[in-house]
């Protein structure tokens, strides 16, 4: 399965659909800190 970043899809001046953002949440969550 092929997934572009960001990076390459603005060098081809691309854009997404759909941007899938994992994040970072946990470093919210008091116990996962």
């Amino acid at each position: 399965m092929h997934v572009p970043t960001m990076a390459a899809m603005m060098a081809n001046g691309e854009s997404p659909d759909v941007l899938f953002w994992v994040g970072c949440a946990g470093s919210f969550d008091q116990r996962a800190q």
